[in-house]
């Protein structure tokens, strides 16, 4: 994770079309080895992407640093 808006509910990651990232596909993002939460991928550059977190799915507060698996 790049970047956290806690406010418009979205993270930026550092992966994008070019490491395989399609839209619409679903992630989920960890901390060391506990599950953080699940995003939705909404948009896509070839080394970024833009995701949306799944409210219902968010275990604790997202922060920069957590990792993205997909």
């Amino acid at each position: 994770i790049l970047f956290v808006n806690s406010d418009w509910n979205f993270v930026v990651i550092d992966l994008g079309s070019d490491d395989g990232i399609v839209p619409n596909a679903e992630m989920l993002i960890h901390r060391k080895d506990k599950l953080i939460g699940k995003v939705t991928i909404s948009g896509i550059s070839r080394t970024m992407s833009i995701a949306e977190m799944q409210a219902d799915w968010v275990q604790n507060k997202v922060k920069e640093g957590d990792l993205v698996v997909f």
